[in-house]
């Protein structure tokens, strides 16, 4: 009975250690991303292509994510709804938060040169395609 006590405490320990882990990354994905925060809410409600440029901090701070997780970084901090952005008549009154936010983040690495080269999503999980 003390071993399956000890077993399930060290599971409990371990699961705590992960989930302060998830926190972790995800505070450090809002802090490098702040500097986006323009470029997102600019390019908000537009299907077609936008003038204005991310800043280069912006383009330094996204270069700091892993690759394999800047799709993923940007739809948790842009897409949860935390953004708001204006409806400007030109996107689809059928296109969600999160195809919103697949497409800005698309865009946004493009425009930065970074890989991947596109967001996609599908069945609810952001997909890199390089």
């Amino acid at each position: 009975m003390a071993y399956k006590m000890i077993v399930v405490l060290a599971l409990l320990a371990l699961l705590a250690v992960s989930s302060t882990a998830a926190d972790s990354r995800e505070s450090e994905w809002r802090m490098r991303l702040q500097a986006c925060d323009d470029f997102m809410e600019q390019h908000g409600g537009q299907q077609r292509e936008c003038t204005s440029q991310p800043s280069q901090r912006c383009c330094q701070n996204l270069q700091r994510i892993s690759s394999e997780d800047r799709c993923r970084a940007l739809q948790q901090v842009y897409g949860g709804g935390r953004h708001m952005y204006p409806n400007s008549g030109r996107e689809s009154p059928y296109e969600s938060q999160q195809e919103r936010t697949t497409r800005m983040a698309s865009r946004l690495l493009q425009q930065c040169d970074l890989r991947p080269r596109e967001c996609r999503t599908r069945d609810a999980e952001t997909w890199l395609w390089w």
